[in-house]
């Protein structure tokens, strides 16, 4: 947010983020009302909303290379149902819990019908976004599910268990899942099983001024930028960012090891790849490679 104002000055930007942080009654005050301008003066909403972990850093970093029309503001957002929250033990105070607040209030109050809004999200294999969310937050997750020094298959063995038998992946899955089901519609009217497919198998949606786009991370070095070209007229340039490996680079060997070796039971994988959702985003020949690839041997 501060970028904008202080772009040459980047150790007095982040002193007044860092201050702004002492005061979250503040914080979110600036940031809220920062936010509502803009929203207020622009004509064309472009927001990327995931579930997080599926490639939404690069999607929006790489929209930002487009010229866009005078009026366009895009934004990077996970879940409105996740607001700026001081009393949480989850970190929730940063501007982009504030702006998710400010949105879900926005469209509560039906203060957005007069924008063009286009919301772009990217679905990914959810068992590989279950394994990297792990090694993305590999402070929150990685240091409590190992002790110590441990050999590959040792760590391997108590990763599986933490997702399985801690309920992880259950709970991942529940969470990825009713994103794109519940969220999308309940929050942006926007119903999933409507969307169609284009020749280039990304998943459109089109009602008036509102338009939805949904790519898969497998596919989005062919998919965005032609797309994008294609429906906004905009030429964008691929920025690939935030890889576990750019995360957490002292682990990488361990998580490579792990998508290597990884597997999961016969029946734990066809509940996740015949979930509709998934039937309805990728080819039948696509998931059964994913579950190809995670099935036990």
């Amino acid at each position: 947010m501060f970028e904008s104002f202080f772009k040459n000055d980047k150790i007095l930007r982040n002193a007044i983020v860092k201050f702004l942080k002492r005061r979250p009654a503040l914080f979110y005050l600036v940031y809220a009302t920062l936010y509502k301008w803009q929203i207020w003066k622009a004509t064309h909403l472009v927001i990327v909303t995931t579930p997080g972990h599926v490639g939404s850093s690069t999607t929006f970093k790489s929209l930002q290379t487009g010229t866009w029309p005078k009026g366009t503001r895009i934004y990077d957002i996970h879940s409105l149902n996740e607001g700026f929250n001081n009393a949480s033990k989850i970190h929730s105070i940063s501007a982009r819990h504030v702006l998710q607040q400010v949105l879900s209030k926005m469209l509560q109050t039906n203060s957005l019908n007069s924008k063009k809004i286009s919301v772009i999200s990217v679905t990914r294999d959810p068992v590989a976004r279950a394994l990297g969310a792990i090694f993305q937050n590999g402070e929150a997750f990685l240091s409590s599910i190992l002790s110590g020094n441990v050999m590959n298959y040792q760590a391997i063995s108590s990763i599986k268990s933490f997702m399985l038998d801690k309920g992880y992946l259950h709970d991942t899955m529940q969470w990825y899942f009713s994103f794109y089901e519940s969220e999308l519609k309940n929050k942006w009217g926007l119903d999933v099983y409507e969307f169609k497919k284009s020749s280039n198998e990304v998943l459109y949606y089109q009602n008036g001024n509102r338009q939805a786009l949904i790519f898969t991370l497998e596919n989005l070095d062919s998919q965005l930028v032609d797309t994008i070209n294609e429906i906004y007229g905009t030429e964008i340039v691929l920025s690939i960012s935030n890889s576990v490996e750019q995360r957490d680079s002292k682990n990488i060997n361990l998580y490579n090891f792990c998508k290597q070796h990884l597997t999961f039971s016969e029946n734990t994988l066809k509940g996740i790849y015949n979930y509709p959702f998934m039937i309805k985003v990728y080819t039948e020949d696509v998931l059964f490679s994913f579950e190809k690839k995670w099935r036990d041997k």
